[in-house]
């Protein structure tokens, strides 16, 4: 899934080579697609993970989950690096926020929490 970024017209900015992983199916997906195109057999992921070929047919068949550090020699391998960043929305929803946005949000949410927590006092009353 490409990754999408949105002014606050709505307006969608896409960067085509950057992508959002936020399942398994997705990062598996990728690299499936990335080891194909380099034309190299499970035994030579294994290789670059430190696994025989059937942990990585595993792997890759979504059986058996990957350690932090195996996705990153992953990445690394497929010329791609980890970006963590927030999600918002659902599944097949996602927006990355800016420190400010982020910030705002906060701030926003800290003043929803004061506003319920007042009517809640004033409704025992």
């Amino acid at each position: 899934m490409s990754y999408n970024e949105y002014l606050e017209d709505g307006t969608i900015i896409t960067h085509p080579n950057e992508y959002v992983l936020s399942k398994k199916e997705d990062y598996l997906a990728l690299f499936e697609i990335c080891r194909k195109k380099m034309k190299i057999s499970l035994e030579g992921i294994g290789k670059v993970i430190g696994v025989n070929k059937t942990t990585v047919s595993k792997i890759f068949r979504g059986k058996l989950g990957l350690s932090a550090d195996k996705l990153i020699k992953l990445l690394d391998f497929f010329d791609y690096e980890l970006i963590a960043s927030e999600l918002i929305g659902g599944d097949d929803y996602a927006m990355s926020m800016t420190v400010q946005d982020y910030e705002k949000d906060l701030e926003r949410w800290e003043l929803q929490n004061e506003i319920t927590e007042k009517y809640k006092e004033e409704e025992k009353k």
